[in-house]
C-alpha cells in the first residue's frame, strides 16, 4: 500500500515538472520574439512578404480579385495574416 502511495506522488510530480517545462519554453519563445517585433527574422520578410500583403490588401479593397493571385506558390496565408496587420 505504501508503495502505491509512491507511484502516485511520483507521477504527480513528472506531471509538474512536465507542465513547468511548457511553461518556461513557451514564456522563453515568446519573450524572445516579443522584445523584437520590430525586427525582421528572415531577408524576404521585408523584401517580399510585406510588399506582397500591402498589393494583396490594395486588390482586395478594389475589388480586382485577379490581381490578388501573386506568386505561383501558396502564399496566400501569409498575405492575409500580412494585410490584416497593416
Amino acid at each position: 500500500m505504501n508503495k502505491t502511495v509512491g507511484i502516485d506522488s511520483e507521477q504527480q510530480w513528472s506531471r509538474w515538472w512536465i507542465l513547468l517545462s511548457y511553461i518556461v519554453v513557451g514564456v522563453t519563445a515568446l519573450w524572445l520574439r516579443v522584445t523584437d517585433l520590430g525586427l525582421f527574422i528572415s531577408g524576404d520578410e521585408a523584401n517580399f512578404w510585406i510588399r506582397r500583403s500591402e498589393v494583396f490588401w490594395a486588390a482586395l479593397r478594389s475589388g480586382d480579385y485577379g490581381a490578388t493571385a501573386l506568386t505561383e506558390h501558396p502564399g496566400v496565408t501569409t498575405m492575409w495574416l500580412g494585410s490584416l496587420g497593416i
